[in-house]
């Protein structure tokens, strides 16, 4: 086959390979890295790449909110590569993104030397609390058992921050049958995440407090 021929025709199957590739996005929420971005007068599409290779394409419009560091923002300032949440829905049979969040990369330190700023130790992150008995954990989660559920599933974030006893703890010193509390958030799927993960004791002026 000659040369130029032989060219465009591994480009065409390139190009089919990577529509073929995309899938139908879910009702719901999908996270990953913003792998295509078209945009035209506030209007456009996007493809989102998971963890698990699936690559997702949603339009969207003026409509769906956009937003970097909780602070809305215009489509043309998202960026290729930029990790995204997008809540999706269906409009017309196709994938549409109500809304669409840059989700911020974790500093690249250990989580026993991760810095507790002035602003957290006043307004600690997380409007949700929770303290239970670890019963099983993985990388990922904490599955308690509270006062009022057998079972709480609570996820782990990549950011959670360990305190051990009111200084900072390692993720690997939990343990099965330990009693923790949590300070964490929900996502849009009614998930719950931990933005703390306490446990130990704390010593105070006149006595010790557990958790």
């Amino acid at each position: 086959m000659h040369t130029k021929a032989m060219r465009c025709f591994i480009g065409l199957f390139l190009l089919a390979g990577t529509v073929a590739a995309q899938e139908s996005a879910p009702v719901g929420i999908i996270r990953g890295d913003l792998s295509l971005l078209l945009v035209r007068a506030g209007k456009g599409t996007l493809d989102v790449r998971t963890s698990a290779g699936a690559v997702y394409q949603c339009d969207f419009d003026t409509h769906s909110l956009i937003e970097r560091d909780n602070l809305p923002i215009p489509a043309i300032t998202l960026a290729k590569g930029e990790q995204v949440e997008v809540l999706t829905d269906r409009q017309r049979e196709r994938c549409y993104a109500r809304i669409i969040r840059v989700m911020r990369k974790p500093a690249p330190v250990s989580r026993s030397r991760f810095p507790m700023n002035g602003i957290d130790r006043i307004y600690p992150r997380g409007n949700l609390t929770v303290a239970g008995i670890i019963l099983r954990m993985n990388p990922s989660m904490l599955v308690l058992r509270t006062r009022t559920e057998v079972e709480k599933i609570i996820m782990l974030r990549e950011d959670t921050r360990f305190l051990d006893s009111g200084f900072p703890g390692e993720q690997a010193n939990l343990a099965v049958n330990l009693r923790v509390f949590i300070r964490g958030s929900k996502t849009f799927d009614d998930t719950l995440e931990a933005h703390q993960v306490i446990w130990g004791e704390i010593a105070g002026p006149k006595s010790r407090a557990s958790f």
